[in-house]
């Protein structure tokens, strides 16, 4: 049995994802716009930086639904991130200061 407070917390919880869907804020700039474009650098992407599993902090199934880098064909970028997985990241991004 769910208690009132329960129920709360759920419907908190809820609301908050509901409120993160939508169309992104591009009142700053696009990722695009950065000193590296698309490829990611160690000043923009500090706590990612050297990283190679991205999905640690990235979900695939909510990344590239939509953004503010003009030209990007977003239904494009999730079929090669669904056929490639994780490997498809440095193809638009760079290695992420990932070496092998």
């Amino acid at each position: 049995m769910v208690v009132p407070t329960q129920r709360i917390g759920v419907l908190l919880l809820a609301s908050a994802a509901l409120l993160a869907c939508g169309e992104p804020d591009c009142t700053d700039s696009a990722m695009i716009d950065g000193a590296g474009g698309l490829v990611l650098t160690a000043e923009e992407h500090p706590d990612g930086w050297g990283r190679e599993a991205c999905e640690s902090c990235h979900a695939t199934e909510s990344i590239h639904r939509s953004g503010c880098s003009t030209g990007v064909n977003y239904e494009d970028v999730n079929d090669l991130v669904a056929a490639e997985g994780n490997a498809a990241c440095a193809t638009c991004h760079g290695d992420n200061g990932v070496t092998e």
